[in-house]
């Protein structure tokens, strides 16, 4: 009987939006410290690059899904990559492609692509893996539109692409 309640209170979202993350995913702040996506909110400052100077800068987010607006959807994928880190994204989400020098959606990349992390180095996606279980899941967006996941480098919709060679990583 419990479970049923339960059933009850969860609404799955049932079309959910492209770049959207699970709330644990970590963002790189400004200040060098790193917070849950569950707990960003606009106003806060977040590591992005700027396209025009080539700079990993601060960036403002102009829009973040709030706790009391919990979207919940009833499955989500896990990538895994060759530092051992990983992410949980809901639908797709857009990563920085080092062999393409564009942002792709990672649903469409390969095990063997190469992704950019926020300290300049490159990983390699080595596992895609399914779950059918509930997630709650998260959209923030920036002045810049990209910043750091997890330690990745990913965009939004309105993200432009640039040549990840010419960064500069002194934040």
């Amino acid at each position: 009987m419990q479970e049923s309640k339960q059933a009850k209170e969860i609404i799955l979202t049932k079309n959910p939006p492209n770049y959207s993350l699970t709330g644990e995913s970590k963002i790189q702040l400004a200040n060098g410290k790193k917070r849950r996506l569950d707990k960003i909110k606009v106003g806060d400052m977040v590591l992005g690059v700027d396209k025009e100077t080539n700079k990993v800068v601060p960036c403002k987010v102009i829009k973040s899904d709030t706790l009391e607006d919990i979207k919940t959807y009833g499955s989500f994928n896990k990538y895994t990559f060759s530092d051992g880190q990983f992410i949980k994204i809901v639908a797709d989400h857009k990563f920085y492609n080092t062999d393409k020098k564009v942002f792709e959606f990672i649903n469409s990349c390969n095990t063997r692509d190469r992704f950019l992390k926020e300290d300049g180095s490159i990983v390699k996606l080595i596992e895609k893996k399914f779950y059918n279980r509930c997630v709650h899941h998260f959209e923030i967006d920036t002045t810049l539109h990209n910043y750091f996941a997890n330690g990745f480098l990913v965009g939004t919709n309105d993200v432009n692409n640039f040549d990840f060679n010419k960064i500069d990583y002194k934040a």
